[in-house]
């Protein structure tokens, strides 16, 4: 979408896709730029997705407004090894995503600051 928000949002292999203002909440759209992972069974390159499905996670407020981001989560099929694989963050691991939670790590510190 627009390279300065991707400089601020500093998402490794990702870009911000879309952005939407709803009831004066603002939602980012993420899409991974990697097309394909590696197996962790076996080892083999997998480029076709299963299936995906998206979390919405909140993040730190900008301008004002609440910020939600939708992120994708990919699963894989490899046809080598007949395993699914969850690619849930790209292959690159974010360290300020916790998956089990709906908030990312630095609107948790946030909030523990305030």
């Amino acid at each position: 979408m627009d390279f300065n928000l991707d400089k601020l949002l500093n998402f490794p292999n990702a870009t911000v896709e879309s952005c939407s203002i709803v009831d004066d909440i603002n939602y980012f759209q993420i899409r991974w730029l990697n097309e394909k992972i590696q197996c962790p069974i076996c080892g083999e390159t997998i480029t076709k997705i299963h299936q995906e499905r998206q979390s919405l996670i909140r993040d730190l407020s900008v301008f004002g407004r609440e910020v939600y981001l939708k992120i994708p989560h990919r699963q894989f099929f490899c046809h080598s090894c007949q395993h699914y694989v969850y690619d849930f963050s790209g292959t690159v691991q974010l360290d300020f995503i916790d998956w089990r939670r709906r908030q990312t790590s630095r609107y948790q510190e946030y909030i523990s600051a305030s």
